[in-house]
């Protein structure tokens, strides 16, 4: 006589119920895990670029017409390299574009420098609202540069 309690149904008889209620089970555990990890890895991804961005902006004010603050321009070139770690293409790309109007000798009109400034903040301001982590990049290592800040 088989016991109706479904405790003791022998050694080789499998309930395939409770295995799959397992299985189940670690399968939903694991999927919610790598969706925490997932998402915990996209926050940290843009509280780097956000804090970049903030330190990027902030070293602007080294550059305004009147202003000489060499300190300011040094940060602002260490940040840019350090955008290429964690920035979007576009931003880095902005950067340059800005930085090449305020080159010595280069004679852009505040109307050009005003743009370019624009440019790279409006550029900051998309790729943070848009949240999305990066998986690749189009920048070439020859746009790379090693630049240093000079007073104007």
């Amino acid at each position: 006589m088989r016991p109706s309690n479904g405790i003791s149904r022998g050694i080789g008889h499998v309930d395939w119920t409770q295995v799959l209620v397992v299985v189940v089970t670690a399968g939903a555990a694991l999927g919610t895990w790598g969706l925490n990890e997932q998402s915990k890895r996209r926050f940290e991804d843009y509280t780097r670029r956000e804090a970049r961005y903030v330190e990027l902006v902030r070293s602007i004010r080294g550059f305004h017409a009147g202003v000489d603050d060499i300190d300011a321009k040094e940060r602002f070139l260490t940040e840019l390299e350090l955008c290429w770690l964690y920035g979007s293409d576009d931003v880095v790309r902005a950067a340059y574009r800005f930085l090449d109007t305020m080159k010595t000798g280069r004679g852009s009109s505040e109307a050009q420098r005003l743009q370019a400034v624009g440019d790279l903040v409006l550029g900051i301001r998309k790729d943070l609202l848009r949240r999305a982590p990066f998986k690749e990049t189009d920048l070439k290592s020859s746009e790379f540069e090693i630049l240093s800040a000079n007073r104007s």
